[in-house]
């Protein structure tokens, strides 16, 4: 996660305080197409956390350029929520959410009684859904005010960012534990003992 997203994402705000937008986002780049051709060299995985980067550098760099006008940059924001809650959705379709890949790449460890219920897969799959729903709604909400009233748009948008982040981060690690606890038998026990 460090190699892969934050490292680059460093690189990239570190550019865009500097006021070098374009160097800063070659050079975050690079290091995430570095990260995915030696993380496949070695594993023959895709570094998801490298995938992300790349995905936020481009809708981040959207938005700086579209900030010149406070309309057109809360447009972009919402294209940024629409972008992440699709690939929040769409990753439902396959055998691992991205939370669930997300939580096992954190390599935090799991009791077994856990990891094989069926109860595992699904926590993720709530979890990542309420993830995908959230930017959705953030989109439309955005959209629709920004066409209807500009300043509650702007408010909208300081709440969809830190905020709504560090709510959805808390949601994120205390749900399963909750979940689990109620459907999994010795889930409980497991978790305290871990």
């Amino acid at each position: 996660m460090t190699i892969g997203f934050l490292i680059p994402k460093a690189i990239f705000f570190i550019g865009i305080s500097r006021g070098m937008l374009f160097a800063g986002s070659f050079f975050a780049l690079i290091w995430c197409l570095g990260v995915l051709v030696v993380a496949y060299a070695r594993e023959h995985k895709i570094n998801v956390f490298a995938v992300i980067a790349v995905l936020m550098i481009f809708m981040r760099i959207a938005v700086v350029l579209a900030s010149k006008s406070a309309a057109l940059y809360l447009f972009a924001q919402a294209a940024d929520s629409v972008l992440c809650g699709i690939i929040f959705l769409v990753s439902l379709f396959f055998p691992r959410s991205l939370i669930q890949i997300l939580a096992e790449a954190s390599g935090v460890a799991m009791p077994a009684e856990i990891r094989l219920s069926p109860f595992y897969k699904k926590a993720w799959q709530i979890i990542t859904f309420v993830w995908g729903a959230a930017y959705m709604f953030f989109a439309v909400l955005l959209v629709t005010l920004n066409l209807t009233n500009l300043k509650a748009a702007a408010a909208i948008d300081i709440v969809a960012g830190w905020p709504f982040t560090a709510i959805m981060v808390a949601f994120t690690v205390i749900f399963p534990r909750w979940y689990w606890v109620g459907r999994i038998p010795m889930a409980e026990r497991a978790l305290i003992t871990e």
